[in-house]
């Protein structure tokens, strides 16, 4: 698909703004092009009602805005994600439409679990992992995540709501107290003790790895220590425990951001969050019994642009591996599964161009796909209403690979696929609207098709001209009544979506005998 391909990641996180631009042979060979940064302390400009305030967007829409003009001097395509403070703000909807409206670039909010996976792959980039089992940790703005994985796969991944920035202005704003300190490290010990990770304490791995801005300034402040020098390059860097811990100690004496600074010759901005981000450091540290820490300057951007490759170089399955895990999980029905993604994947590819997707076809045929093999997920609840716990199930559900939109997006097709048609969502965008309703009909479509639960079609063309018709031609065991009842059943609903008059019509399979 590619020769050289050359990627812009702006990761737009709570603390910072960051850009990596990258180029990516067809080899696999990633090169680091560009990289940029912005401070923009989403988390500290957050209101009471937990929506981002003005100025924070404006700030947000300035920095991606100067990022995509450094893309554009790499010709580089552009990809956006948001992290913690842009996920659980109020008013998430509208900053992405106005950075959208401002510079045309969209921005996809990530879930924690899948921020974690992402940040693995950028330490595996950074850093040469093997087989053998790692502890990784990416101390955040708003959030920790923290992985158990190798080279191969992810074990465990975790999202903790512990960052930096959040934990400064909860617990350690202006010159926090020793008993406020010890309060905050009792309160990081009991939210990773309650968290999913508790029972995963005992895993045994060979290496520990930090990534982020605490990690890279431990990092720097121990190089100086210990030779006088400064540290040129971070990365692959080992930090001893216990030497972490003497750097924390004292600053835990000094407290005072700006003293801290002059100790330890910081700037400001990391100053003023270091205490905290190194105390969640302290507390991982002990709870799962780290000697060194190895530090990657390789995480959620880089992971990104890797991602990007595989996916599209390489067509990686990290995603179908998760839908079919999910799928396992709750004991779906693999071959009725199966025979509804065949169908509908057929169907899908059958459009004619006028009915074709706002969206690119590989990227709603993917979405399509994971509807039509999860549709029924919601049946290990109830039969009854099993459609909307289909939609709950996969919207708060780990599905790796997905952003949270696009699991939305599969989700509403899920969703929709039976009973009630796809309201419009206000905070999706039209194109995503419209992907909703045409994908959706395509699995309603599906699905009435092959209630027996046996599937008979062979074949499937379409034609467009005042109404679409659709033709499935059949294998000859015997008469397709009962699905021609079932498609006549939603036709209103198919119609309605899809926003033309359709036809239906059975013939047998190189025969020329129809029923109509």
């Amino acid at each position: 698909m590619y020769g050289v391909m050359r990627l812009g990641v702006i990761d737009i996180g709570t603390n910072s703004c960051h850009l990596v631009v990258a180029s990516i042979s067809q080899s696999g060979q990633i090169d680091v092009l560009d990289t940029d940064k912005a401070t923009l302390r989403l988390g500290m400009h957050i209101d009471a009602q937990g929506n981002l305030t003005q100025q924070a967007i404006q700030s947000t829409i300035n920095a991606v805005t100067r990022m995509q003009e450094i893309c554009k001097s790499h010709k580089a395509q552009v990809k956006a994600v948001a992290t913690h403070a842009v996920r659980k703000a109020k008013n998430q909807q509208e900053i992405i439409q106005k950075v959208w409206d401002a510079c045309g670039i969209r921005i996809d909010p990530i879930d924690g679990v899948e921020e974690a996976r992402l940040i693995f792959l950028g330490m595996r980039f950074g850093l040469t992992l093997t087989d053998q089992t790692y502890l990784g940790v990416d101390i955040g703005g708003g959030s920790t995540e923290v992985i158990f994985g190798s080279a191969s796969r992810i074990i465990h991944a975790a999202s903790l709501p512990i960052g930096t920035v959040m934990m400064t202005v909860r617990f350690l704003g202006g010159v926090p107290s020793t008993q406020q300190v010890e309060e905050f490290k009792e309160y990081l010990t009991s939210i990773l003790a309650s968290s999913m990770l508790a029972n995963v304490k005992l895993v045994e791995f060979s290496e520990a790895i930090v990534s982020s801005g605490t990690g890279k300034a431990l990092a720097a402040i121990d190089h100086y220590l210990q030779t006088k020098t400064k540290l040129k390059d971070s990365n692959g860097y080992l930090l001893q425990n216990k030497d972490c811990q003497t750097i924390i100690a004292k600053m835990e004496e000094l407290r005072a951001a700006d003293a801290i600074a002059k100790h330890f010759a910081l700037d400001n901005s990391r100053a003023e969050i270091i205490l905290a981000g190194a105390l969640i450091l302290q507390v991982i540290a002990d709870h799962y019994q780290v000697q060194a820490w190895r530090v990657s300057n390789y995480c959620l951007r880089e992971g990104i642009v890797i991602d990007t490759y595989e996916h599209y170089i390489q067509h990686a399955d990290t995603r179908w591996r998760s839908v079919k895990g999910l799928a396992e999980k709750f004991c779906v029905d693999r071959t009725q599964a199966e025979r509804v993604l065949q169908l509908a994947t057929q169907l899908f590819k059958s459009l004619p161009a006028q009915l074709l997707p706002p969206t690119a076809s590989q990227q709603c045929l993917e979405l399509l796909a994971a509807a039509a093999y999860l549709h029924e997920l919601g049946k290990t609840i109830a039969h009854e209403r099993y459609h909307k716990h289909t939609y709950y199930l996969i919207m708060h559900s780990a599905l790796m690979g997905f952003n949270r939109r696009e699991k939305e997006i599969i989700a509403r097709i899920a969703r929709h696929h039976r009973k009630r048609i796809p309201p419009d969502m206000k905070h999706l965008t039209a194109e995503d609207n419209q992907d909703i309703r045409l994908l959706s009909s395509i699995l309603r479509i599906a699905v009435a098709t092959l209630r027996l639960r046996h599937n008979r079609i062979r074949e499937v063309k379409m034609s467009y001209y005042e109404i679409l018709a659709i033709t499935f031609y059949y294998e000859k065991t015997r008469l397709p009544l009962i699905e021609l009842y079932n498609l006549r059943c939603e036709q209103q609903a198919i119609e309605a979506t899809i926003g033309a008059t359709v036809s239906f019509s059975f013939r047998q399979h190189k025969s020329t005998k129809q029923i109509t």
